[in-house]
C-alpha cells in the first residue's frame, strides 16, 4: 500500500475486497504505524478504522510483526508482547505473520506464546510462520526449509514468505515455494 495512504483512502481504493476471495488482508504491523504517524495520523485510530471496516465484512486481517521486538529494533519483556498480541486478538487480527530478518526462531518465542495463551482464551488468531527471503549469499533453500520445519515445530500456522528489499532470484522463490507446498 506504500506510505501515503490514509486508512479511509485504502477502504476506498478496496472497498469490495471481501468479495474477491482473499483469505485475508493485511491490516496492521509495523508498517502501517509508521506511514500512519509520519502523516502525522493517530495510529491506533487508523488502524482501528481499518480493523473494523474489513472485520464488519468478514474478513480475516494479518499484522506483520518483527517478532519478540514487535514493531522496533529492540527485543520487548513477554508482558508487553503479551499485551500486543490480546489487544489485536481483542480488535479482530487473525494471523500474526511474525519475523526475524535473519530466520532466528528464539526472536520469535514470545509472540507465540502470546499467541497460544491467547487462543486459549478463546481468541481466533494464529502465528503463521513467516520467512524471510533476500538476494542474499546466507539465505539458502535448504535453511529456509530447515526453519520452515523450526517454525512448524514451534507451533505456526502455515509460511508467509518475506523480503524486505524486493530484491529475489525468481528460480529461487520457485523452488522454494514448490519444496514448502510438496513438504507441507
Amino acid at each position: 500500500l506504500g506510505t501515503n495512504p490514509s486508512a479511509q483512502e485504502i477502504i476506498d481504493a478496496y472497498p469490495t475486497a471481501h468479495l474477491i476471495g482473499n483469505d485475508s488482508i493485511q491490516t496492521a504491523g509495523g508498517t502501517f504505524f509508521d506511514l500512519f504517524a509520519k502523516k502525522g495520523r493517530n495510529e491506533w485510530e487508523e488502524i482501528e478504522k481499518l480493523i473494523t471496516y474489513f472485520k464488519k465484512h468478514g474478513v480475516k486481517q494479518s499484522a506483520l510483526i518483527r517478532g519478540d521486538f514487535l514493531f522496533g529494533y529492540d527485543p520487548q519483556p513477554y508482558d508487553v508482547i503479551r499485551e500486543m498480541v490480546f489487544e489485536y486478538a481483542k480488535l479482530g487480527i487473525n494471523i500474526l505473520q511474525s519475523f526475524h530478518g535473519m530466520n532466528d526462531p528464539r526472536a520469535l518465542i514470545g509472540v507465540i506464546k502470546a499467541v497460544q495463551e491467547a487462543q486459549s482464551n478463546g481468541y481466533d488468531i494464529i502465528a503463521q510462520g513467516t520467512i524471510c527471503i533476500e538476494d542474499n549469499p546466507n539465505i539458502t533453500i535448504q535453511k529456509c526449509l530447515e526453519f520452515a520445519v523450526e517454525l512448524i515445530d514451534m507451533g505456526h500456522h502455515g509460511f508467509y514468505l518475506k523480503s524486505a528489499s524486493g530484491r529475489l532470484d525468481p528460480k529461487f522463490v520457485y523452488i522454494l515455494t514448490s519444496n514448502l507446498y510438496d513438504k507441507f
